[in-house]
């Protein structure tokens, strides 16, 4: 573990710093909540080939551990969410998406910004995550926030495509 991090705290000192994001005009990040699980839900559908169930998804919101967030604006249902586990010293990533409507406005960036800086506030040292190896725009996300490819687990979706396993320091 101490040999990742200090890999992780050298690759942060680098060319991959955090984006200093003032946030997405008129987008408020705030906490999910049951009523925003029905769009939640839609958002998964329309991003995943599997996606979690409505029972998974309550699961993590109902999780005191975990940090559930969204992405809405002027009231309007959740344009993208992002859930992050937390425990030991450590974040995970366990899901970001964004409807498909609303991409490439930089709502995955700032909700992406909100939760490594929440998981940071929570005590994390490092945060870890798994995306499809064959998700280009997730990968440059992830990697222009200083995240670097740890692993993969071979065949690990259903249709047997990798996942990359990254993680960067906070």
């Amino acid at each position: 573990m101490r040999r990742l991090l200090g890999r992780l705290a050298l690759r942060r000192k680098g060319e991959a710093q955090e984006p200093k994001d003032s946030g997405s005009p008129g987008v408020e990040i705030r906490p999910g909540r049951p009523a925003d699980l029905p769009a939640v839900l839609a958002i998964e559908r329309l991003s995943f080939q599997n996606p979690w169930s409505r029972a998974a998804l309550r699961q993590e919101l109902e999780n005191p551990a975990d940090r559930f967030l969204v992405a809405s604006s002027a009231g309007s249902p959740p344009l993208a969410y992002a859930i992050l586990g937390l425990g030991a010293g450590q974040a995970e990533l366990l899901s970001l998406a964004v409807h498909p409507e609303a991409r490439r406005r930089g709502l995955g960036r700032t909700l992406l910004e909100t939760a490594l800086r929440r998981a940071r506030e929570a005590g994390a040292e490092v945060c870890h995550l798994e995306v499809r190896v064959t998700n280009e725009a997730a990968l440059a996300l992830y990697r222009r926030f200083g995240f670097v490819e740890v692993g993969r687990r071979r065949a690990y979706y259903a249709d047997g495509t990798d996942a990359a396993l990254m993680s960067r320091a906070l």
